[in-house]
């Protein structure tokens, strides 16, 4: 009877000592499991849409990964094509931004700048599932473009365009467009001097955002126009 008793025992302890050690085995892979993040659709988006058709001809998007806002990992949009894998966890960021964010201080009259694409979202990563992230960046700039009909061109042979936003000017011919950084209550100046085939000059100037119902706003690209009939500058989004 006491064998049993100890044979008894000696199952008891052998029974803790397993279900402890498949719990030690446990808990580190509930702290430490792996999950993933599928970035399912990435677009980018203007407050005039009609304006910025593609983005076909600019640089890619880069894509930051943080957790705790240190960088985990840095891709391409050409490299979301498969899953990610990442630890499970929260305190993650995506940050998705263009070439030029964060630059736009060191663009000099010369430059004609670049649409610049900025967006941060948080999630968070469950072990063995899958997170689904829809990201839409927004332009957060805005462009002046210059439009002088072609038919006008036999007229004025020459023709420029010059832009102010504060203490950068720059100067467009038709067809071009310049990018300034947005800020609120921002104006933008602009002065067409043109000259005829007989050598005689015309100027034209304007500005636009310093009325209350029509501000300057972020994602648009404004056009700037010469109407022969009125032979006046007119601004369209």
């Amino acid at each position: 009877m006491i064998s049993n008793m100890k044979q008894n025992l000696l199952y008891l302890l052998l029974g803790i000592f397993l279900l402890a050690s498949c719990q030690q085995e446990e808990l580190p892979n509930a702290e430490t499991g792996y999950g993933y993040l599928s970035i399912s659709e990435l677009s980018v988006a203007t407050t005039q849409v009609h304006v910025v058709s593609s983005r076909a001809d600019e640089e890619p998007l880069t894509i930051e990964i943080l957790k705790d806002e240190e960088t985990v990992q840095t891709l391409t949009e050409t490299e979301l094509a498969n899953k990610i894998e990442l630890e499970a966890g929260t305190g993650y960021s995506l940050k998705v931004y263009s070439s030029d964010y964060g630059k736009e201080s060191e663009w000099t009259n010369e430059d004609k700048g670049t649409p610049v694409y900025y967006a941060e979202k948080k999630f968070e990563i469950l072990t063995e599932q899958t997170t689904q992230v829809k990201v839409e960046v927004p332009m957060t700039n805005f462009g002046v473009s210059f439009q002088f009909p072609e038919e006008y061109k036999e007229v004025f042979p020459s023709c420029t365009l010059s832009v102010t936003v504060g203490g950068r000017t720059v100067a467009l011919q038709s067809g071009e467009t310049a990018y300034f950084p947005y800020q609120e209550e921002k104006i933008f100046s602009y002065t067409l001097t043109a000259t005829n085939k007989d050598g005689e000059p015309l100027t034209d100037t304007g500005s636009y955002g310093e009325e209350a119902d029509k501000p300057i706003a972020s994602g648009t690209i404004y056009t700037v126009s010469y109407e022969m009939e009125t032979q006046s500058l007119n601004i369209t989004e």
